[in-house]
């Protein structure tokens, strides 16, 4: 939902599917007014526009090794899953950033359940996304980590609006011993 739509309080969030002006021929949720020539918007346009992907990931290693899942918002607009040995992998999930700057976005992840942060950042706090952001989770010898939730989007380090939120997904890190019981034991 971009700034620009109506929104409504609806007693806990701000809501937009229930506003609509009618547009001369059809509904619109855009808060536009016609001046008698044209249909303009009541403000400013967002300057930053967001589709980060964040579908999650479960990546799993054996024998005795870390494992590692997250994911990478590069400051030149990509987004990337981590490897299970650590890298990021070399082929884009796609573009986070469709228009404006990363300077004036900042990423926030909301935990609904598993461990209680990604490794490098805690949950419900904001980042700026000026240069390269990464979320990690890392499992150890015979483990796993799960993380559940979504990231938003804002246009402030605190308060301003939401210029997305992603869907729910989960990232899971397993490090095992590969073979499970010794049948030789």
């Amino acid at each position: 939902m971009a700034d620009h739509d109506l929104k409504v309080y609806n007693g806990s969030t701000w809501d937009a599917g229930r506003m609509k002006v009618w547009n001369g021929s059809s509904w619109d949720t855009v808060a536009k007014y016609y001046n008698g020539s044209a249909w303009n918007h009541l403000y400013d346009q967002p300057s930053v526009t967001i589709s980060a992907a964040c579908n999650g990931d479960i990546n799993s290693r054996i024998i005795g090794t870390t494992c590692d899942v997250g994911v990478q918002f590069n400051s030149d607009g990509e987004e990337y899953e981590q490897l299970a040995g650590g890298a990021w992998s070399g082929t884009s999930q796609g573009t986070w950033l469709d228009s404006g700057s990363g300077a004036d976005a900042w990423v926030e992840f909301v935990r609904t359940s598993g461990v209680t942060r990604f490794d490098n950042h805690a949950s419900s706090t904001r980042v700026n996304m000026a240069s390269t952001v990464h979320f990690t989770l890392r499992a150890f010898d015979v483990e796993t980590v799960s993380i559940t939730g979504y990231f938003r989007f804002w246009d402030a380090a605190s308060g301003g609006n939401i210029l997305q939120t992603t869907s729910s997904a989960t990232w899971q890190a397993t490090s095992n011993d590969g073979g499970g019981m010794c049948s030789l034991c």
